[in-house]
């Protein structure tokens, strides 16, 4: 899918804290803006939550929300409210890779459900760490950091993930829309 160039408007930069802030506030401050698009950066909780009040107090905008968010807690959260919203997925909930679906299986008999991206980021961390260590022959951090970078590439349970020169990790982004309360992808 290719983006298309547009010209967009920042009409309001609110950061929130679900735990202090005044919902009613931030809701009254986006209607007031008349945003068409809103980006939500937050937990799947606090997505579904600020959707919704949205929602209630009238808006029809298009949302969209980060990785974080991208949770069974904003379907299960969200209701009719999140239909449409588009999200940014760090990993692919539809692989047939068989290293991943043995994972997923094996999550849903330990935990009675899919893995989440905490647990599959958790498992493929460790991977890239115990390769490293290997490697390295140490547990010295130093040296396990640049055989991380000296490597270079790891094959994870869905895809590559590649490690630059600085040490930032480079991996495919999946787009998906919330639709009959699921996600799917939009590729």
């Amino acid at each position: 899918m290719k983006a298309k160039k547009t010209s967009l408007n920042l009409v309001l930069d609110k950061p929130f804290n679900s735990k202090e802030d005044d919902y009613d506030e931030i809701v009254a401050q986006v209607i007031e803006n008349g945003a068409k698009e809103i980006v939500i950066l937050a937990s799947g909780v606090d997505t579904a939550d600020l959707i919704q009040r949205l929602r209630l107090a009238g808006s029809d905008a298009l949302f969209y929300a980060n990785a974080w968010a991208t949770t069974r807690d904003l379907l299960e959260n969200g209701g009719k409210a999140i239909e449409g919203t588009r999200v940014l997925g760090l990993y692919d909930i539809a692989s047939e890779k068989p290293e991943y679906l043995e994972f997923q299986a094996n999550m849903i008999d330990k935990f009675g459900s899919d893995p989440t991206f905490a647990q599959i980021f958790g498992y493929e961390a460790l991977k890239v760490l115990k390769k490293a260590i290997e490697t390295a022959d140490s547990f010295e951090v130093n040296k396990v950091k640049q055989t991380i970078i000296d490597i270079g590439k790891f094959e994870l349970l869905q895809q590559e993930i590649e490690f630059d020169k600085f040490g930032d990790a480079h991996r495919d982004y999946f787009i998906y829309v919330i639709e009959d309360g699921q996600y799917k992808s939009m590729e």
